[in-house]
């Protein structure tokens, strides 16, 4: 059954309730009129708690019929971050939710209950949600068969709660061991009851003292090891960097206790301690940085060339520039220059950063981009392509992706088995998640396009399977590398991608506006 006459009547009243909203809010509203709708709000907030539920459906369905290969990706948070448009976050949360209210059935088991609950695509912290073991006991509370003779329509759903409350929900459940008493599912159905009429903020708090009691009646350490990660964020408008993470106790101790000599007043400044009026946490930044620097010089690990680089991209233009000054007098010491870490640096913390044995500032043609092509003979871009390529595109090429030179390969454009040479008009940089997606055969199987460089324009691009492109990357980092830039200066800014095309269902009919319905 078709449900899109459902999809067109919910498209055209959102957008009627849209525009009611809009009018009320651009015309002024009185306590009176929005009292009066206040109920109304009250049901459509109650109403829209049916999407987590949908949302979930929809990444299940979508992971059961292998959708990911239209894109040509067999990630389904690929499917669900190009085609949906979600965050990468977002998607991980419809990909645990989904594993958790609508687990595959395991083969030869009638329960359903054989999804793990956690995400093959590899969540942020890398965690189960802890259901491995726990659901072999209990019944499916929604069976695939109908056991009784009744429809599925008639047949008790699960209750109708947020999706914030549902990732709540399945955040908590990550940190429960396996085995416990009670189980996962034991503990996600008295949630959900528990959800109708509790915050979110005390859904948490009780969930999480659940889990706690269950997890000390049954240790797992190998189980919580699971959970450790490091996240480095993305810069702020300072260009400064947030670090998180959680970390067993055994590596705790082993900052501590390398830290701790350095972090101490005067230690790494050139002051007395009496004068030294650092804050502990930034005496703290200031000996992490102290050791990764040693590190970088080889005393902690034999230095091989190339080796934890730090490859610094700018033009024979910026170079022109740095002795000048602009045309209201300032200094350009603060502009910014791309690296190959992913992160910018201005040319005093180039000048102050003594990074490894081996760190590069590559130079491009001021009006083309290109960096000077180097010819080699071998299947590996060597050390000297793999700078020239990163100063020409500092990120992955695939369209929309930010991932920065330090997390891609180098890819053949021309197949090396086919004759492919290894130069660098041959060349790009792609992330470990898009180079699988190139087909080399370009035959379009699985729905897989390819990268190749543009005859117009020399610029590497994605044809999608279809005949269509190329289709550039115009993320906000590749728009930052220096090819980018010396484009911009000669020959203009690029021209504005095509607007996304008009969400599904038809337009509000425009005599209509005003009325909720």
């Amino acid at each position: 059954m078709s449900i899109t006459t459902h999809v067109q009547a919910l498209t055209t009243a959102l957008n009627a309730i849209d525009n009611h909203l809009a009018s009320m809010l651009d015309h002024g509203v009185t306590p009176d009129q929005y009292k009066a709708i206040e109920p109304d709000l009250i049901a459509l907030e109650h109403t829209i708690n049916h999407h987590a539920t949908i949302a979930a459906q929809t990444t299940a369905l979508a992971e059961r019929t292998n959708a990911a290969q239209s894109i040509g990706s067999t990630h389904l948070i690929d499917y669900l971050t190009t085609t949906f448009g979600l965050s990468k976050a977002r998607a991980h949360h419809r990909i645990n939710l989904a594993h958790s209210l609508y687990p595959i059935p395991k083969p030869n088991s009638g329960s359903g209950n054989g999804g793990n609950g956690g995400n093959p695509d590899g969540g942020p912290d890398g965690g189960d949600s802890g259901d491995d073991d726990s659901g072999d006991d209990d019944p499916d509370p929604e069976p695939d068969k109908p056991e009784d003779g009744k429809p599925d329509s008639d047949k008790p759903r699960r209750p109708r709660i947020s999706a914030e409350k549902h990732a709540i929900i399945t955040d908590e459940l990550a940190r429960l061991n396996p085995n416990t008493t009670p189980s996962a599912e034991e503990l996600r159905n008295q949630a959900l009851s528990q959800a109708i009429w509790r915050t979110p903020e005390d859904l948490r708090t009780w969930l999480r003292h659940q889990v706690t009691t269950a997890n000390k009646n049954n240790p797992n350490p190998i189980t919580a090891m699971k959970r450790r990660y490091l996240s480095v964020g993305k810069p702020d408008a300072d260009n400064m960097v947030r670090i998180s993470g959680l970390v067993p106790a055994a590596t705790a101790a082993l900052i501590t206790a390398n830290t701790a000599p350095l972090t101490k007043r005067g230690n790494l400044v050139d002051l007395p301690a009496a004068e030294d009026m650092r804050t502990r946490g930034q005496r703290h930044a200031d000996a992490l940085h102290h050791i990764m620097e040693i590190y970088n010089h080889g005393i902690v690990t034999p230095a091989r060339g190339g080796t934890a680089s730090i490859i610094i991209s700018m033009t024979t233009d910026d170079l022109d520039e740095i002795n000048h000054a602009n045309s209201s007098g300032e200094s350009l010491l603060n502009n910014l220059y791309p690296t190959n870490t992913g992160y910018s640096l201005n040319l005093a913390e180039i000048m102050n950063l003594i990074a490894a044995k081996y760190d590069f500032a590559v130079l491009l043609d001021g009006e083309t981009g290109q960096p000077l092509n180097v010819n080699r003979m071998q299947r590996s871009a060597n050390l000297t392509q793999r700078i020239a390529l990163f100063a020409s595109e500092l990120v992955c090429s695939a369209p929309n992706c930010d991932r920065p030179q330090l997390e891609c390969e180098v890819h053949h454009l021309d197949p090396w088995m086919r004759g492919g040479l290894t130069n660098l008009v041959n060349l790009t940089h792609q992330c470990f998640n898009h180079h699988p997606r190139n087909d080399d055969s370009r035959s379009g199987v699985n729905g897989k396009g390819f990268m190749d460089r543009d005859p117009a324009t020399g610029r590497v691009g994605h044809y999608p399977v279809g005949g269509e492109g190329p289709v550039f990357n115009r993320s906000a980092a590749a728009d930052r590398s220096g090819g980018a830039w010396a484009r911009r200066k000669h020959h203009g800014p690029p021209p504005t991608p095509p607007d996304p095309p008009d969400p599904p269902g038809p337009e509000p009919d425009p005599g209509d506006e005003g009325r909720l319905f």
